[in-house]
């Protein structure tokens, strides 16, 4: 065999060993880096979290005013400690500025920390003088959602209230709490007669949630296509139609009303909504 030869085969294997190195190089790379996003990058993240959520915490516990108001309405946000932040919140429920105690309550609420113990202490804050305290204490049980049904009677107790906003945050809570039904839907048709036109939209959608348990609740949607606020009447309308199983005799109904009124600009409301009804 020549010297030529053998310098050329010599050069092939080193050719060939550069390609396995390389494919091995590369594999080992493309291993690491999906090991890192399944298992590194996330527990590098959750680390930042962490420490995210404990200089939150300081800040709301030792931080100038500002700082804890902003701390107290960020902390809500982070779910997955909760078993942490939540007894840090539960000790300022009372806090002596009222923007923390507000924010400090809604917090809980988007935390939904233990329902059983803290849902009493936030619906002892509806009877506050504050209005502010009032409002935050409807809002964080909304979120609770069903774990707030316990309280209903002390939600409805706010449904009367003189301020538009706790009237229509009542509702929405009220409604979120779901269950019971016979409760529920007079207080939701009473609603529907407010004098502001937002309560009275708000308590028709969430009596849309309820209308193929109760006929009562269907009718009492159809004066509603003739409120004096467009918002309201469409509304109504989108109710409507969705209503299940009584949607044929709430258009048979409007058909009706169409023939029988003479005011020109309700027929013309009618048929508005039945216009809507029909293409749902």
């Amino acid at each position: 065999m020549s010297i030529k030869l053998v310098r050329v085969m010599k050069i092939a294997i080193r050719s060939r060993s550069f390609i396995l190195f390389v494919t091995i190089f590369s594999a080992t790379i493309f291993i690491l880096i999906i090991s890192s996003d399944i298992y590194i990058f996330p527990a590098i993240r959750e680390c930042r979290w962490k420490r995210n959520v404990i200089k939150l915490l300081d800040k709301y516990e030792n931080g100038e005013i500002e700082d804890r108001r902003q701390s107290a309405s960020v902390l809500g946000q982070y779910v997955v400690y909760s078993e942490i932040i939540g007894p840090k919140l539960i000790n300022s429920i009372n806090d002596e500025d009222v923007e923390v105690q507000s924010k400090t309550i809604i917090s809980l609420g988007k935390l939904k920390y233990k329902p059983s113990s803290t849902v009493p202490m936030i619906s002892q804050k509806i009877d506050s003088n504050d209005d502010r305290i009032k409002r935050s204490a409807l809002v964080s049980l909304s979120y609770y959602g069903e774990k707030a049904l316990p309280e209903l009677d002390n939600i409805l107790g706010s449904i009367k209230d003189d301020d538009d906003a706790i009237r229509t945050l009542a509702i929405i809570a009220i409604g979120n709490a779901g269950k019971n039904e016979d409760v529920i839907i007079p207080t939701l048709i009473e609603k529907l007669d407010d004098k502001m036109p937002i309560v009275r939209e708000v308590a028709i959608n969430t009596l849309s949630y309820h209308l193929s348990k109760s006929r009562k609740a269907v009718m009492s949607l159809i004066p509603k296509l003739n409120d004096i606020d467009p918002d309201v009447r469409k509304a109504a309308a989108f109710a409507l139609a969705n209503s299940g199983q009584y949607k044929d005799d709430v258009i048979n109904i409007i058909e009706q009303n169409i023939n029988d009124e003479s005011d020109d600009d309700k027929r013309k409301q009618y048929q508005e909504a039945l216009t809507i009804i029909n293409n749902m």
